[in-house]
């Protein structure tokens, strides 16, 4: 009968063991999958800072460009209206000399 009782005890401390070791197992999971989570999140946080931040260059970018572009389209409308002033006064120079 002691061994009997003995396997009996045996058997029960198995069985707890057991039984810790799936409730750890659960626990474990469910840790893994939070942090999964809050990795996720945390990623697609960041994604979108990246992204607002992408968004917010490109549109300086093309600011500074569409001013470079209309600068460049002043100086030149400038340049232009310059040398016409230079040849006009030039004729009425000549016309004068003459």
């Amino acid at each position: 009968m002691d061994i009997e009782a003995r396997g009996m005890e045996l058997k029960e401390i198995l069985e707890s063991f057991k039984k810790e070791l799936a409730e750890e197992r659960s626990d474990r999971l469910n840790r893994e999958g939070r942090i999964l989570k809050q990795m996720d999140d945390h990623s697609s946080e960041i994604f979108g800072a990246i992204e607002k931040e992408t968004s917010a260059r490109e549109q300086i970018s093309q600011g500074l460009q569409t001013r470079i572009q209309t600068n460049e389209q002043q100086m030149e409308q400038s340049q232009q209206e310059l040398e016409s002033k230079i040849r006009h006064n030039a004729r009425i120079a000549f016309v004068n000399c003459s």
